[in-house]
């Protein structure tokens, strides 16, 4: 999360910077002054873009229930091999998933989540992204023992009403 916040605040002053320095150089020289505030001015719209993203984020970030980070490998086009593998944090809340910087947010826009499968190292949450077409996610969750995944399915079953199924607990 800090280093998400410390991007947006790295935009914000790289604006500002460039927004100062255009107004300098508009004094000395009027077409590089231009091209300063139009760099300015895209710096600026990255910047309003960085703020958009990290206010629909911060609700998942702040009400998390579980992150892990993890090797996501995306394939290559067309399902082909040679894809690129990506080390990211998948943050899980009730009010939704941030992979990496792409964020499902339940009940919004299309967004809900199906079920979730617990089992003694992993976990599958499906849920219908955008498009209406069912998603899953299966991960290492890390947990510590059916206890801590206990609570988490308690949470995710008290907050959302999708009861989690519990696999593979046998004897535990």
């Amino acid at each position: 999360m800090n280093s998400m916040l410390a991007r947006v605040v790295a935009n914000f002053f790289g604006c500002l910077l460039g927004a100062l320095l255009s107004v300098f150089i508009l004094t000395r020289d009027v077409m590089i002054g231009i091209a300063v505030a139009l760099v300015s001015a895209v710096l600026f719209a990255l910047f309003l873009r960085e703020v958009v993203w990290y206010r629909r984020v911060r609700l998942i970030l702040d009400n998390k229930l579980h992150s892990v980070r993890c090797m996501l490998h995306k394939e290559g086009g067309d399902g082909l091999p040679g894809g690129r593998t990506d080390r990211v944090e998948i943050v899980i809340s009730v009010f939704g998933i941030l992979i990496g910087r792409t964020a499902y947010r339940f009940n919004q826009r299309g967004v809900k989540l199906r079920g979730v499968r617990i089992g003694r190292e992993t976990m599958k949450i499906r849920f219908d992204n955008k498009k209406k077409k069912q998603q899953s996610i299966a991960l290492m969750h890390g947990f510590a023992g059916r206890k801590e995944a206990q609570a988490f399915a308690e949470a995710i079953a008290y907050e959302t009403g999708v009861i989690p199924e519990f696999i593979d607990w046998e004897g535990e």
